[in-house]
């Protein structure tokens, strides 16, 4: 094992059961061109299972553990150079059914700030004193795959893996079934205009991309399916969400950040609403036709009149990121 090489640079998400242990390479499948050992070892019994990890083959399954045991994860390249470049990702796993740790679940539509909502709730304090541990799409990866191969049964040991207590992630909305195990489920909503519109801008159901590739497909064009993105988004959540926030709330009102942390049982605290993940400056911003505006009326109008009362006065979102 190299000790003085750079860290393992990928993510690896193991998630380890009673009788079995998937591990999982949490890398951008597509663009992926290096293959990875992976040996489980049992301490006890010095029993050594071997497999691989690759673009074509991102997870493994390791069966017939012992429950209480103890086992040796480690990954490495399979590329001698690049095991002399970085060190193995080792890690000890305890075999044994794990609980699902997370307190909330947040939810919206992509490109509706749920980055920022994570940035803004991490290292709060539950009003228990548990520090608030929140992470966005920290297994991304791994969930893309179950969502787009219809590897559903997967997902929840990978939401029972996460040691920390809020999870939030657009894709969320895709697994209904998933956000209903959630203690609280946060929907974060935007302004459907802004999310069409950044998510034309950014070449929604265009490109060649695992995130297209979980979005449904519907009828119509790239902007219809847009609209139809952020519609289907807000059908699914609005029975399951505990509590719906706009994101221009959450940056302009300390009476909606306040009313989020008392749902949530966080304690009260003044901070602010960070921006993140922000549209590049330098991108061409898509802009709206006398066309696109009767589209999304037809397609949009019933949950922007719901969730946005009197937004038709207000055309200047349209071109907006």
């Amino acid at each position: 094992m190299n000790s003085l090489g750079k860290k393992f640079p990928y993510s690896i998400v193991s998630c380890p059961s009673t009788r079995r242990c998937t591990v999982w390479l949490n890398s951008d499948y597509k663009e992926e061109t290096h293959e990875f050992a992976v040996t489980f070892y049992c301490v006890s019994s010095g029993e050594k299972k071997i497999s691989t990890l690759s673009r074509s083959k991102p997870f493994v399954e390791f069966d017939g553990l012992t429950p209480g045991e103890a086992y040796l994860l480690t990954v490495k390249h399979m590329s001698l150079p690049r095991q002399f470049i970085y060190k193995s990702h080792r890690e000890k796993i305890i075999a044994g059914h794990a609980e699902n740790s997370l307190r909330a679940i947040g939810v919206g539509s992509g490109r509706c700030g749920t980055t920022s909502l994570a940035a803004y709730l991490n290292g709060m304090m539950f009003s228990d004193g548990v520090k608030v541990d929140a992470r966005h799409e920290s297994a991304a990866y791994p969930m893309l795959y179950c969502i787009i191969n219809k590897q559903g049964k997967f997902i929840p040991e990978i939401m029972n893996s996460f040691t920390h207590n809020i999870e939030i992630a657009p894709y969320f909305w895709l697994t209904p079934d998933v956000v209903k195990r959630a203690g609280k489920v946060v929907q974060i909503i935007r302004d459907g205009r802004l999310v069409v519109t950044s998510g034309m801008t950014r070449g929604w159901y265009t490109r060649n991309s695992l995130w297209d590739e979980i979005k449904p497909e519907y009828s119509g064009g790239q902007f219809e399916h847009c609209c139809h993105y952020w519609v289907n988004c807000c059908k699914v959540l609005k029975p399951l969400a505990h509590v719906t926030v706009r994101c221009r709330d959450m940056q302009n009102s300390s009476d909606t950040r306040l009313s989020l942390l008392r749902e949530l049982d966080i304690k009260a605290q003044n901070k602010p609403f960070p921006k993140k993940n922000l549209s590049r400056k330098d991108q061409k911003v898509f802009e709206w036709q006398d066309e696109h505006h009767e589209i999304f009326h037809r397609i949009c109008g019933h949950y922007m009149d719901e969730y946005y009362p009197g937004w038709q006065s207000n055309p200047s979102s349209n071109n907006c990121i």
